[in-house]
């Protein structure tokens, strides 16, 4: 799947990508995205569905995608946290400054909780998660 990780207005994944079963290290796709609102928006599972929902979320298309299998992390401008599954929407009230998503989570909030940034905490889970790798991506939200 992938981690995405955000503490302090910076969020940051892996940039890898599984295509039929393959991980595929040597191709690299885009996992975060500031929109025009200035949100930040971190899409953990399936890629097709970050234009959708991107158009969804900045009010372009009125139906939601169904998100199988995926997870996405917003960060609105005034730091507040929402998690979107397939089955809905979650604002996140954090009792730590910072959170993740994916398939590197356990070690990336481990990373976090010793005091590491989001995007040391992404490069820490790729040592331990198969499914996180390749080039760090990171976005401020200011």
């Amino acid at each position: 799947m992938t981690t995405i990780a955000f503490r302090d207005g910076i969020m940051a994944s892996d940039s890898m990508i599984e295509c039929n079963g393959w991980l595929s290290p040597c191709i690299e796709v885009e996992k975060i995205r500031k929109v025009t609102n200035g949100a930040l928006i971190g899409l953990a599972g399936n890629p097709t569905f970050f234009d959708p929902f991107c158009d969804w979320f900045l009010g372009i298309k009125n139906e939601r995608p169904v998100l199988n299998d995926t997870m996405i992390l917003v960060a609105l401008p005034d730091g507040q946290l929402e998690e979107y599954t397939q089955h809905g929407k979650i604002v996140l009230s954090l009792s730590k400054p910072f959170f993740a998503i994916g398939s590197g989570t356990p070690a990336a909030l481990g990373a976090m909780c010793a005091g590491a940034t989001a995007e040391r905490a992404v490069s820490i889970a790729a040592l331990l998660d198969p499914y996180t790798g390749g080039r760090i991506q990171v976005k401020h939200l200011k």
